[in-house]
């Protein structure tokens, strides 16, 4: 498993116990440590959807998308991700699996829009969602979308350092990998 970081300034001591990580770096240089430099722009989403696109061919058979600081999501990440069982296609790194109300609340985007640039037609009802978009997917989950579904979310999220589209798409992977058959 490749263990992919979305890094802006936080301490990343931790990332050492993961011998097959990939640092994409938004912040200040990093001492010690191999990156990847990405523009600050898109929130993690744009550097899941970086590495999605980079590497589409040749993805490992599962990837770890996780922040720079995950620990606030999900304390016990490292336990978690050392010790997975590579059984399942897709596993949200989260202690708060939250309800999306599409229409609802503004932080949670334009969730319907960017379903609709995506895949074509609006997504009304209510699904959950992972806090912090932190997830491990498998390779064949992860392509059962095509490169250019994940060139549009690279697009749609290159343009600003906070873009309201970045809180949809935190929303929208877990609709998109844990429940494919509503897209």
């Amino acid at each position: 498993m490749q263990v992919v970081i979305a890094r802006y300034n936080e301490n990343i001591d931790w990332s050492s116990l993961f011998p097959n990580k990939v640092i994409y770096n938004k912040g200040t240089d990093i001492n010690g440590e191999p990156f990847i430099r990405l523009p600050n722009v898109g929130r993690e989403g744009h550097t899941f959807a970086h590495h999605i696109v980079e590497n589409y061919d040749n993805l490992e058979e599962y990837t770890c998308f996780l922040q720079g600081n995950p620990f606030d999501h999900f304390p016990h990440i490292i336990y978690y991700v050392t010790n997975f069982k590579c059984d399942k296609p897709f596993v949200f790194l989260s202690i708060n699996i939250l309800p999306c109300e599409v229409g609802g609340r503004w932080y949670h985007g334009p969730v319907s829009e960017c379903h609709k640039e995506l895949f074509g037609k609006e997504y009304t009802s209510a699904f959950k969602f992972g806090a912090g978009a932190q997830m491990i997917v498998s390779r064949d989950t992860i392509r059962q979308y095509p490169k250019i579904v994940y060139e549009k979310i690279l697009n749609m999220l290159s343009n600003d350092i906070c873009p309201m589209e970045g809180f949809a798409i935190e929303r929208l992977w877990g609709l998109m990998f844990a429940s494919p058959e509503k897209i």
